[in-house]
């Protein structure tokens, strides 16, 4: 999968993920993959990858959650 379709598909997930039973949950896992992604390829695209999902949020209690998930 090519770099934009992946960056695409993660936020379409984010975007449209209200209406699934455990959104927050899925979203909150979306954002560790990449930071463990990020850990391991040291890769900083992704992490800014996970920083634009993260303006997605627009509860400042999730958005906090997921914050404190890539900082771990």
């Amino acid at each position: 999968m090519q770099e934009s379709n992946k960056e695409n598909y993660c936020l379409i997930i984010l975007s449209t993920g209200e209406n699934e039973k455990h959104n927050t949950l899925i979203r909150y896992d979306i954002i560790q993959g990449l930071k463990q992604l990020y850990d391991e390829l040291g890769d900083n695209h992704i992490k800014q990858i996970a920083m634009e999902l993260l303006k997605l949020e627009e509860d400042s209690k999730y958005r906090n959650k997921y914050q404190s998930g890539l900082n771990k």
